[in-house]
């Protein structure tokens, strides 16, 4: 098992990674390809929704699974 300060490092190393990869899409939408910030946001929230929901779905499927055991 992994200490606590490992696990702390995954997350943060996680956590910075995805800021960069976030601003980096918004840069390349923004300056190349030409979304406006609004619509980049818009996409932003709707994607973050879907995600969301798609991960509230799999924990209440595997919820219901243990319970019909």
């Amino acid at each position: 098992m992994e200490t606590l300060n490992a696990r702390a490092w995954h997350v943060v190393v996680t956590v910075m990674a995805a800021l960069l990869i976030a601003a980096v899409l918004r840069h390349v939408l923004h300056v190349h390809v030409g979304y406006s910030r609004e619509e980049i946001r818009a996409g932003a929230l709707i994607g973050f929704f879907a995600v969301l929901a798609a991960l509230l779905a799999l924990v209440a499927f595997q919820r219901a699974g243990e319970n019909s055991k």
